[in-house]
C-alpha cells in the first residue's frame, strides 16, 4: 500500500460514488472534495495503482482541525485498510485539538481507544459548532442530511492536546 497526497482524476467520481453509498459519511460535493484535495490534508492510499481509500482533515482554525473523512473502496473493506488510513491520519495531527462526528461503530471504537472523548452537540467549542454551521449545512447537502441523519447512532468526539 503506497501513500501519497495527489489523487488520480478518474478516482475522484469513485470516491463520490463510494461516499453517497455510505450511511456513514455525509456528502461531498465535487468541488468540495477537489478543494480538499487541493489543501493537501488528505492522505490518499494506493496498491498497485487501484485506489484503496483515503483520509483527511480539515483545519477549523488555529485552535482545532477536524477528522474529516475516512473512507475505504468497497472492495478493500475488512482486511485493515481503514485502521491504517486512521491511525496515519492521527498520527498527522499528533499534538493538535481534533473534532470529529461519527456513526460508524468501528470508527467510534477506534476514536475512545485514542482518548477521544463523545460528548453532546451542546458541549462542542463554540468554534466547531460555528464551523459546523458555515462549512457543513448546505441546501445541496439537505437531501443527504436527511437521509443519513435520520438514520441516528451519530455522536461527536474530541481529542483535546492543547489549551486554547
Amino acid at each position: 500500500m503506497e501513500q501519497n497526497q495527489n489523487i488520480q482524476n478518474k478516482d475522484v467520481g469513485l470516491v463520490l460514488t463510494e461516499i453517497a453509498k455510505s450511511n456513514n459519511i455525509f456528502s461531498y460535493s465535487r468541488k468540495e472534495l477537489i478543494t480538499l484535495l487541493n489543501n493537501k490534508t488528505v492522505l490518499v492510499f494506493y496498491n498497485t495503482k487501484k485506489l484503496i481509500g483515503l483520509s483527511a482533515y480539515e483545519n477549523i482554525n488555529k485552535n482545532w482541525v477536524e477528522l474529516a473523512l475516512l473512507l475505504v473502496i468497497s472492495q478493500y473493506r475488512n482486511q485493515g485498510y481503514g485502521k491504517k488510513l486512521y491511525e496515519e491520519l492521527l498520527q498527522l495531527l499528533e499534538g493538535k485539538n481534533v473534532y470529529c462526528c461519527s456513526r460508524n461503530p468501528v470508527v467510534q471504537k477506534w476514536l475512545k481507544e485514542d482518548n477521544f472523548e463523545e460528548v453532546s452537540f451542546y458541549k462542542l467549542p463554540k468554534e466547531v459548532v460555528f464551523y459546523l454551521i458555515r462549512k457543513k449545512i448546505k441546501l445541496h447537502k439537505l437531501k443527504d442530511f436527511i437521509r443519513k441523519g435520520l438514520l441516528g447512532g451519530w455522536k461527536y468526539y474530541l481529542r483535546v492536546k492543547k489549551t486554547i
